[in-house]
C-alpha cells in the first residue's frame, strides 16, 4: 500500500508543516460535517462515512481510532484505489497491507510480532501523522 520515502530534513519538516496545516483544517471540518463533537461510531454509522455522498467526510478506523481521512480523497474517496477502506474498521487489513473484505476487522489477535511491529509504523507515519481522529469505533463486543 505505502512506500516509505527518505526526504532531506528541510524538505521534510516543510512538508510536515503542510501535512499538518492540512489536518488542522480537515478536523475542523469533519466535526462541522459531523455536526458533533468527536464521539463513538458503530459499523453501521461509520459506513455512512465512505466516501459516496461528498457532503460527509471520508472516516476510516484504525485501533478503533476513527480518522478524517477527507485530505486523501483521492486515495479513499469515491473511485480511489483504497475506497474499500472508507467506511470500515480495518485494522487487520492495513497490518496485512491487504484490500480483502475477511480483513476489514480489528481482530489482529493472530498476527505476529513481526506484523503488529510493521502495523504500528504504518499506524503511527503514515494515520496519526496525517490525518485527525475524529472520533473511536464501537464494536459490536464492546460495551454501548
Amino acid at each position: 500500500m505505502f512506500k516509505p520515502v527518505s526526504l532531506p530534513p528541510v524538505v521534510a519538516a516543510v512538508a510536515l508543516l503542510a501535512v499538518m496545516t492540512v489536518c488542522a483544517s480537515t478536523s475542523a471540518s469533519a466535526n462541522d460535517a459531523l455536526g458533533r463533537h468527536p464521539t463513538g461510531f458503530t459499523k453501521e454509522e461509520l459506513a455512512k462515512y465512505d466516501g459516496r455522498d461528498p457532503e460527509l467526510p471520508i472516516l476510516l478506523s484504525i485501533k478503533k481510532n476513527v480518522f478524517d481521512v477527507s485530505g486523501g480523497a483521492k486515495f479513499y474517496g469515491k473511485g480511489g484505489s483504497y475506497n474499500m477502506l472508507a467506511g470500515k474498521e480495518v485494522t487487520r487489513a492495513v497490518a496485512l497491507w491487504s484490500l480483502n473484505e475477511e480483513d476489514f476487522t480489528d481482530d489482529v489477535s493472530d498476527l505476529s510480532k513481526e506484523q503488529l511491529e510493521n502495523f504500528e509504523e504504518t499506524y503511527n507515519s503514515v494515520y496519526k501523522a496525517k490525518y485527525p481522529i475524529v472520533g473511536h469505533f464501537i464494536s459490536s463486543h464492546d460495551e454501548l
